[in-house]
């Protein structure tokens, strides 16, 4: 059972769609991304990203975007976003989230997320993903 953690009832898990669409301009995800994260920003939302959510995101911008593109996501994420990492207990609730979704599959990525959200009772992910949300 998650015990509620009314100091993360603020935090906002932030997921790989909204990280690449800000970057990219060309992303049909793009404004919905600016608007998101200047929100959180401005609501002074804690913001924060799995460290699986960070190695998904730095492939994508660098298959996408290229190498110097990457690097300059890579450090900003390390400095603007608060990086937890998944815990061996959060990988072993990933995989029963993926066993038990054989009707719609779930990527391990985003069953870590799940199980980080559990683990640390957070609320609110920032995500373009239904699969995130209807687990979420």
């Amino acid at each position: 059972m998650v015990m509620p953690n009314p100091v993360a009832a603020r935090w906002v898990l932030v997921d790989t769609g909204p990280l690449y669409a800000y970057l990219d301009r060309k992303d049909p995800d793009h404004p919905k991304a600016v608007t998101g994260f200047v929100g959180y920003r401005a609501e002074s939302r804690p913001l924060y990203v799995t460290n699986y959510i960070l190695a998904e995101a730095h492939a994508l911008v660098l298959n996408r975007l290229g190498y110097f593109a990457s690097r300059s996501f890579l450090q900003a994420a390390l400095e603007d976003f608060n990086v937890v990492r998944a815990t061996a207990v959060d990988e072993l609730r990933a995989w029963e989230i993926v066993k038990g979704r054989v009707d719609r599959p779930f990527t391990y990525c985003d069953a870590v997320t799940v199980a980080v959200m559990e683990r640390l009772g957070i609320p609110l992910a920032f995500s373009f993903d239904t699969r995130l949300r209807e687990l979420g």
